[in-house]
């Protein structure tokens, strides 16, 4: 159930990403070990950065059933279904050696769920 207290979390979350900075040396050290055809850095901003944006509770509030729709489809995927291409780089890494890109999944991984039940509640209301 969506309530004060889902809505506070969200705010706090979507803030905290808003507030961490991009972990620019962690992703240089990530695409050492990838192929060049896949651009790490580059994804993982455009996620977090949507993930930010669908994050915003009024805008989702006020969507019509097709945009919410769009936004449901697209937030049912986490970033390594969306890239999976990264799945065998990431499973190596940890907390103590890249503290800030660890967190950033974890924000956009917990935004991402948060805003789906909403999206997913929102629908609801239009049937």
């Amino acid at each position: 159930m969506v309530n004060e207290q889902f809505y506070s979390r969200v705010i706090k979350l979507r803030s905290e990403l808003a507030n961490l900075p991009f972990p620019h040396e962690d992703c240089a050290k990530i695409q050492k070990h990838l192929n060049s055809k896949y651009w790490f850095k580059p994804d993982l901003s455009s996620f977090r950065l949507n993930i930010w944006y669908v994050c915003a509770i009024e805008k989702v509030l006020q969507k019509d059933k097709a945009s919410l729709e769009h936004k449901k489809n697209w937030l049912h995927k986490s970033f390594l279904e969306q890239f999976p291409e990264y799945k065998s780089v990431l499973e190596n890494i940890n907390y103590e050696e890249s503290p800030l890109l660890v967190r950033t999944l974890e924000l956009c991984e917990e935004l991402r769920r948060l805003i789906l039940r909403l999206v997913e509640d929102k629908l609801k209301s239009f049937e």
